[in-house]
């Protein structure tokens, strides 16, 4: 084939194509059947740091990573087979410096036109990197919500289709199958007492357009219990009229938590049991005078009830105000020093009525949530 810019039948030669091959940004190398590089273009040495002329001559695969061998032995022997044919291959490349690169190589027989194999190479290194991160990510964040008993959810609520995470159909004991992929398999196991509360939440989202929506409500699991669980959601997309188009949000396991929330408030309510079988009047009191608890002995002696004082402040409870100021230095003094004080002290009750009373008061301390 002449080197001139045209061929014998006025199409472009050899010289027209190397032109195109010199400028083009990605690595360009003609290969025979063999496998040895007969050309290479200008921009293997930007990317992979050698001169043309050094990979001359060479076997194409020493240029590849031992481990890339095998897949691009293959490709190439694919191509070789058949001409005309294109196959692309990625591998790691090694580079001058010794490091290496990924390159996405696109390999076309054109053993009967130019007698070699045309193999178009571009740096693909950054990509894979992306890739790589990527996954890291994903996986970083499937543990993560594994650790937070989390699901995902996310709703086309034009369609009401929903797509749920493995992690969130599993957590109720499902398939993604047996779950569905419409809302409505969210609405066959909602419980019934909570369900009108979850949309009432989900409404208010919509329609005010606060930051995410919240509910706590009860599922119903493959085995028949419920599981409390919590959901988060929030709108992500709305249409031109502002309706909207998509919401996507996680689903928490907080069943573990409601059995403690439980179990705390039957021990509240036992405790509120014991303190209102005591006949003598007991409360519990702030420094700034609140009546945080009270006991039926401590109500019936002011006439009033547990419920109507509970939160108040004790001047507004007790009209007593000839003996309140010591009383209250009475308190202060306990709680700065951390000593119990016993001590005789008059009452006036709201019916008049004046008792005298032996009164033990103790410092305490509320528990703080580290």
């Amino acid at each position: 084939m002449s080197e001139s810019s045209e061929n014998e039948g006025g199409g472009p030669g050899k010289a027209f194509y190397r032109t195109l091959a010199e400028a083009s940004s990605d690595i360009i190398t003609v290969v025979d059947s063999a496998g040895t590089i007969m050309y290479a273009n200008g921009t293997v040495e930007t990317v992979l740091g050698y001169e043309p002329d050094e990979v001359t001559g060479t076997d194409g695969d020493e240029y590849v990573h031992p481990a890339d061998r095998d897949s691009v032995t293959e490709t190439f022997d694919a191509v070789r087979a058949a001409p005309g044919e294109s196959r692309t291959v990625e591998f790691r490349a090694r580079s001058a410096d010794g490091s290496g690169g990924w390159v996405e190589a696109t390999m076309q027989n054109l053993l009967d036109d130019i007698d070699g194999i045309v193999v178009s190479g571009r740096d693909v290194t950054g990509h894979r990197e992306r890739e790589r991160e990527l996954v890291t990510t994903k996986e970083r964040m499937e543990l993560a919500l594994q650790g937070a008993n989390l699901g995902i959810w996310d709703w086309n609520m034009q369609t009401d289709e929903v797509s749920r995470d493995e992690l969130l159909t599993e957590m109720l004991g499902y398939t993604q199958a047996e779950m569905g992929d419409r809302m409505r398999g969210w609405e066959e196991i909602v419980h019934p007492d909570d369900e009108k509360r979850h949309n009432e939440a989900l409404s208010r989202h919509i329609s005010d357009r606060t930051p995410y929506y919240q509910c706590d409500h009860r599922l119903r699991t493959k085995s028949g219990d419920w599981k409390w669980v919590r959901t988060t959601g929030k709108v992500v997309e709305r249409d031109e009229n502002g309706s909207p188009v998509r919401a996507v949000g996680i689903h928490q396991d907080i069943d573990d938590r409601k059995e403690y929330e439980r179990a705390i408030e039957q021990a509240r309510e036992e405790l509120r049991q014991v303190i209102d079988l005591i006949p003598d009047p007991i409360f519990v009191q702030n420094r700034d005078d609140e009546l945080l608890l009270t006991n039926e002995a401590n109500a019936k002696m002011v006439g009033s009830t547990r419920e109507e004082i509970e939160g108040e402040r004790e001047p507004d409870v007790f009209p007593d105000t000839e003996h309140y100021e010591k009383r209250r230095q009475r308190d202060l003094d306990v709680m700065d020093s951390g000593e119990s004080m016993e001590c005789k002290e008059t009452v006036t009750t709201t019916d008049g009525t004046t008792r005298i009373f032996q009164t033990t008061r103790i410092p305490f301390d509320t528990a703080k949530a580290d």
